[in-house]
């Protein structure tokens, strides 16, 4: 009777390390026969195996479903290990939290004399309350998940080094107070590893603070970035349209040409090529390449939004390996800062860019008009944003710099009289 009671249980477990598994990772394990096998295992392991005894059968009920876990996991193996510790972790607080309630709540309960049924009771309401916030989910119509939003880590965080710390020093308070030197001993080494467990627990609040920066900025790059194909590959389709219209007139045009000349008008001819031209200018300015997409797709973003004032210049290509990304970072905050001033300029303005490449180095250096409010200000204070949002503009200089250093590069930035340019350099 007992041994099938630790079997009950040992069942109850997998389904309950299945329950988590999915809530963890949101993959569904089907396995069905790794279970049973496991079962059949266990009983051989109870039945014949002389090292089974009373002890060692409550031992093997748990650990069975574990290895159960372990091998119809996909992945690597210290992938497999390190999600079957998390799923492991996760059952045992439930399971020891309804432990620590019953004893509490229900006194005088004699566990010796029927400690699997005891267990398989406790597990038994486990793995109820884990199905039941299954359907409680699926009746919302959403994943059933154990994942904290990422706006409420830091809190979550916050909270467990709260209640850390009011349990370490509950057992502080109980090892000065009880006169046991065992009790002493265990209860001074666990609050030097619980302390140390809170100081690395508000590391880890840190870097899981900054990663989620880094997510929300990478995010933003990627809408960004989105916006700006669609507008790149519309600006494509209107070039592409254009020079059919003008292939469509070219006959036309030779014909006029043609008659212009037998005529001698000179003048009118001169002014007809002119048209001509000033229309194929048109149709290359509809377009700039540099053999980079990311670049190109910035490129012609900003300069379609520049007013009619602002004459551009675009020379050279770039080819590089660099991540798209921390390209991006850089050049489409050099640049827009150089729109921003661009569009504050009243009169004739130009806007200059030019990549070079060498062996090793790219740069990448961005020319524009000062405004006339501008030019009365100093180097120092042209590097701020003049926007009411600063503390939200983009990724800024700040960004920049710091890509360009994980780059072995380095950003330089000089003003004239006039104008004001910006050259980063990294490698290649």
């Amino acid at each position: 009777m007992t041994i099938l009671a630790w079997l009950a249980l040992y069942f109850v477990e997998c389904l309950a390390y299945y329950l988590v598994y999915f809530f963890l990772y949101e993959e569904k394990i089907k396995s069905i026969i790794a279970p049973i096998v496991g079962g059949v295992l266990f009983l051989a392991l109870c039945f014949f195996s002389p090292a089974s005894s009373e002890s060692s059968i409550p031992v093997m009920a748990h650990v069975v479903p574990i290895i159960v876990l372990m091998i119809v996991q996909r992945g690597k193996i210290m992938e497999r290990i390190s999600r079957t510790l998390i799923a492991f972790f996760v059952i045992n607080c439930i399971s020891e939290l309804l432990l620590t309630i019953d004893e509490w709540l229900i006194t005088g309960t004699d566990v010796g004399k029927s400690a699997a049924l005891y267990e398989l009771i406790i597990y038994s309401i486990e793995l109820l309350i884990l199905y039941a916030y299954y359907l409680f989910r699926k009746r919302q119509k959403k994943a059933p998940s154990f994942m904290v939003k990422s706006n409420r880590v830091i809190y979550s965080v916050i909270f467990m080094a709260t209640v850390m710390l009011f349990t370490v020093s509950g057992l502080n308070w109980a090892r000065k107070h009880i006169d046991n030197n065992g009790f002493k001993n265990m209860a001074f080494v666990l609050c030097i590893l619980s302390y140390a467990g809170i100081c690395l627990l508000g590391l880890f609040s840190i870097y899981v603070e900054k990663t989620n920066k880094k997510l929300v900025e990478l995010h933003e790059n990627e809408k960004m970035i989105t916006a700006m194909q669609t507008r790149y590959y519309e600006t494509l389709l209107e070039r592409e349209e254009d020079t059919r219209k003008f292939r469509h007139d070219i006959g036309n045009h030779i014909i006029c040409l043609g008659q212009l000349t037998e005529k001698g008008d000179i003048g009118a001819l001169s002014d007809y090529i002119r048209g001509m031209q000033s229309g194929i200018e048109k149709i290359r300015a509809h377009c700039y390449e540099t053999g980079n997409d990311i670049i190109d797709i910035l490129t012609n973003h900003y300069t379609n939004i520049l007013a009619e004032n602002v004459k551009v210049r675009v020379s050279g290509t770039i080819n590089t390996k660099v991540d798209q990304i921390k390209l991006c970072t850089i050049y489409s905050n050099l640049l827009a800062n150089a729109v921003e001033e661009l569009a504050k300029c009243t009169g004739p303005a130009e806007l200059t860019i030019n990549f070079s490449q060498g062996r090793e180095y790219i740069l990448i250096e961005i020319k524009n008009t000062l405004s006339e409010v501008s030019r009365k200000k100093d180097q120092e204070s042209m590097t701020r944003t003049s926007k009411k949002d600063a503390k939200n503009h983009g990724l800024g200089l700040k960004n920049v710099k710091r890509t360009l250093e994980e780059l072995n590069g380095r950003l330089d930035m000089e003003v004239t009289d006039d104008s004001f340019i910006t050259r980063a350099s990294f490698k290649a």
